[in-house]
C-alpha cells in the first residue's frame, strides 16, 4: 500500500485501473493518498455570478433573446409570432 500523507486534514484517494497483469483482468489500485481541502475551489479573478434561478422559457424569453443572444425586439417578436419561441403576454 503506497505512503500516506500526513497533512492533517482529510485525504483524497488516488486509484488507477491497473491493465498490467497477465490473465487480462483490470485491477483497481490505491496509487495515493492526497491531502485535500473541504471548501470550495478559491476561483480569484472570476466574478460573483448572480443567484437566481435558471431563466425559463416563457417569462424569460425576450430577455434571454436580448442581454444573452443579442437579438433586437422585431426579431425577437417575430420568432414569437411565427411559434419559434414560446414567450409570455406580458412584454417586458
Amino acid at each position: 500500500m503506497p505512503k500516506t500523507v500526513d497533512s492533517g486534514g482529510p485525504l483524497a484517494s488516488l486509484w488507477v485501473l491497473d491493465l498490467s497483469g497477465d490473465d487480462g483482468d483490470a485491477v483497481t489500485r490505491l496509487l495515493a493518498d492526497l491531502p485535500a481541502k473541504t471548501g470550495p475551489a478559491p476561483f480569484r479573478h472570476i466574478p460573483p455570478a448572480p443567484q437566481r434561478p435558471a431563466p425559463l422559457p416563457g417569462p424569460d424569453t425576450r430577455e434571454i433573446c436580448h442581454k444573452i443572444l443579442g437579438m433586437s425586439s422585431e426579431e425577437t417578436e417575430r420568432l414569437i409570432n411565427d411559434g419559434v419561441l414560446f414567450a409570455s403576454t406580458d412584454t417586458a
